[in-house]
């Protein structure tokens, strides 16, 4: 698996100069190949790993269809031969950080219709692909 980008993201919103929708993330995009994927050809050829930013006004799951559209648009990406995963790193929380949330990949399974919005259904990754991306992502963490 090839890193063909890392860095942030921010796209439009559908709101004109209000900026509704806009927002930015944190944008890994991967280039699969047959090591990657033991072999076989994978139906997906590029992964898309976002994650959220602090700063950022809206969630990378809240506009998840908006967002795929804007990343194929700007690296000429095929949106249908795109994983798109949402990483989620590691977190505490509470009084002193006692409550512990492990990291997460969930996929987005776009259903693109002609004359209304994709709906989108979440999963979470298999193991083979988490232990195959996380691998990368915490090689560019530590970077």
């Amino acid at each position: 698996m090839e890193l063909i980008y890392d860095g942030i993201h921010e796209w439009e919103g559908w709101g004109g100069a209000f900026r509704l929708g806009s927002g930015m993330c944190h944008l890994r995009i991967f280039k699969m190949s047959s090591d990657a994927t033991k072999g076989l050809i994978p139906l997906q050829s590029t992964i898309v790993l976002v994650s959220d930013l602090a700063e950022s006004p809206l969630s990378t799951r809240s506009c998840a269809p908006h967002l795929a559209m804007s990343i194929a648009e700007r690296f000429g990406l095929d949106v249908r031969r795109m994983m798109y995963v949402e990483y989620r790193p590691p977190s505490s929380y509470g009084k002193p950080l006692k409550r512990f949330i492990p990291e997460r990949y969930d996929v987005a399974e776009f259903v693109w219709h002609k004359d209304s919005g994709p709906q989108v259904k979440w999963h979470s990754l298999d193991d083979h692909l988490i232990a195959v991306i996380g691998e990368h992502v915490h090689s560019t963490l530590n970077q």
